[in-house]
């Protein structure tokens, strides 16, 4: 399976789901230019192919194994979430902003997935909000 799986790059197919794979995880917004130019040969490659599939497995896992812990995180934790995320729902973002009882919700109307691309002042102002948050902890310790 993996085998026939990693020739995919290589047949027809191959270039089409990447972009359509592109076009989900970005909309509303296009691919940016040189994303979508070097996606087919990240994307597409055999060895990263199996990686990934295997890492993804992985990752599952471990995150359906943390999150009955969700609710004892006692850290200020900044969620950014694309209202128009077609990957990972939004209510997602939303029902782990309810478990942590210090965290901020970060809301980006019309924006997909891929949030550090297409709105990056956005991604970098919550980034900068979570170290704010961070510091006043240790301050106050």
């Amino acid at each position: 399976m993996l085998k026939a799986l990693g020739g995919l790059g290589r047949s027809r197919l191959g270039r089409p789901l990447v972009d359509s794979a592109l076009r989900r995880v970005f909309s509303p917004d296009p691919p940016p230019a040189d994303y979508a130019h070097l996606a087919p040969a990240l994307a597409l490659d055999e060895a990263r192919l199996v990686n990934d599939g295997e890492d993804r497995k992985s990752a599952e896992a471990g995150l359906r194994a943390l999150e009955p812990r969700y609710r004892d995180l006692d850290i200020p934790v900044v969620i950014v979430v694309g209202e128009q995320d077609r990957v990972v729902p939004p209510r997602s973002s939303l029902e782990l902003h309810r478990l942590l009882s210090r965290s901020e919700l970060v809301p980006l109307a019309a924006t997909g997935h891929m949030p550090q691309f297409t709105r990056p002042d956005a991604v970098m102002a919550a980034v900068d909000r979570a170290a704010e948050l961070s510091e006043a902890v240790h301050a106050g310790a």
